[in-house]
């Protein structure tokens, strides 16, 4: 277990380091021309993207562990961090009101999947120890509004609701009750992140976001069993994006 939780540790750290020298790397490239960038932005236009995202904090309610009758115990989990990718496609816009600024706007569809580190969980006076992980997908409909703009960079602030799934790996072995057994469900997903946007060429840009992301919570039928509620994790990350 020991092992496990080096390897996860050197993950992050690994993850962390390349994403600081990405962005490093393409700093020093040379930027797209402030008139294409100028030129691009008087349209809209269709994009793709991609980011990578550490999870830097995770929180989640349970388990909480039902053994039938009056036997029920509130518990926690610890967490211990994760990784998430995501793939968009979506349209950038302009929605233009007469005596006011124009207000760009983004609205895209997003796929996530990604998991979370789960070090133990703690009910009663029991601790086992896990170290597994558990699974979370989402299917998302943002929409981003543009605050600040430069000649090659902006920033963005957004949200997305969508449907989501949480899968809990089978811990029976872990307790004497056999209580924390396999759950998996869906459920109605949020999220918000806010992104600092750099042209590197005419259609393309670098991006790092941070983000706030809910994911369902889960429940195995029968007893006993364990409920969990559904984990909220803070992200940062690094991805590209493309116009076309």
């Amino acid at each position: 277990m020991d092992s496990v939780n080096v390897l996860h540790g050197r993950f992050s750290v690994v993850t962390l380091m390349a994403a600081a020298l990405l962005v490093s790397v393409l700093s020093a490239l040379p930027l797209a021309s402030v008139e294409a960038v100028q030129r691009e932005s008087e349209k809209g236009c269709w994009y793709v993207a991609a980011s990578g995202q550490q999870i830097v904090r995770a929180d989640g309610e349970g388990p909480d562990v039902d053994l039938g009758g009056a036997a029920f115990f509130k518990g926690s989990s610890d967490y211990q961090g994760g990784g998430i990718w995501t793939v968009s496609a979506g349209k950038e816009f302009i929605v233009r009101n007469e005596g006011r600024s124009p207000t760009r706007l983004r609205l895209e569809l997003q796929l996530l999947d990604g998991y979370l580190d789960r070090e133990r969980v703690q009910f009663a006076v029991v601790k086992p120890e896990l170290n597994d992980q558990i699974k979370v997908r989402g299917l998302y409909l943002n929409s981003l509004v543009r605050l600040l703009s430069g000649e090659t960079s902006r920033l963005w602030l957004g949200g997305g609701l969508g449907l989501g799934q949480s899968k809990f790996p089978d811990a029976t072995h872990a307790t004497a009750c056999g209580c924390l057994k396999a759950s998996d469900s869906y459920g109605m997903v949020w999220q918000a992140m806010i992104q600092g946007e750099r042209n590197i060429y005419c259609h393309t840009s670098l991006f790092v976001e941070g983000g706030y992301r809910h994911f369902p919570g889960s429940r195995a039928s029968g007893v006993p069993t364990a409920g969990y509620g559904g984990p909220d994790v803070i992200t940062v990350g690094v991805g590209f994006r493309t116009m076309f």
